[in-house]
């Protein structure tokens, strides 16, 4: 993409394209002209559909974002991307006195942020040769902590400053990176 944001004519990665957010990305980067989306779930099945509307130009890979190795094997296969969108996430409504509580935080910090982290390591080669742009799929919640999200809000407040971090470091190697922050007016 040399540096800019356009969508036509680009290479594009979603991961957790299957709903949601990553859906409505998906089909958005479709339609706005990209030669080819790597759409990834951890199952490929759940994006026949979208397959079948868009032909050849979608490409359905299985990748569970905390799997490194079907993170390393979708690297593998998705050498022309010059577009990615770290979208996966995982959010599980817990009390913050719950006994589950520092498990239910170990699970989105693995997806929330390890696994942008995992994914950002990977795709970082092709992205330099290619100009690529990342877009982080954030929250509001990470940039002002939500009391009844407590986990969830300090998962995705890490991956905001992962996002910063590598906006600064990636830099130097022709990757521009951001965050889209749901629930926020202005991108960060």
């Amino acid at each position: 993409m040399q540096g800019s944001t356009r969508i036509n004519g680009s290479v594009a990665l979603v991961t957790g394209a299957n709903r949601g957010i990553g859906l409505a990305i998906t089909r958005a980067v479709l339609e706005r002209g990209a030669t080819k989306v790597y759409a990834t779930a951890r199952d490929p099945k759940t994006l026949e559909a979208l397959r079948e509307h868009y032909g050849a130009r979608l490409v359905a890979l299985r990748m569970d974002v905390t799997d490194a190795e079907q993170v390393a094997e979708a690297a593998r296969q998705a050498t022309e991307v010059d577009l990615l969108v770290n979208n996966a996430g995982a959010f599980e409504p817990t009390e913050l006195t719950d006994d589950a509580i520092v498990d239910v935080a170990r699970r989105e910090m693995e997806v929330n942020y390890f696994g942008v982290l995992r994914v950002l390591r990977s795709f970082a080669d092709t992205l330099a040769r290619r100009g690529g742009v990342i877009v982080n799929i954030g929250s509001a919640a990470g940039l002002t902590n939500v009391p009844l999200q407590p986990t969830y809000s300090a998962s995705k407040a890490a991956q905001h400053s992962l996002t910063q971090a590598a906006r600064a470091l990636l830099a130097g190697r022709g990757i521009a990176c951001t965050a889209s922050t749901p629930g926020r007016s202005t991108p960060t």
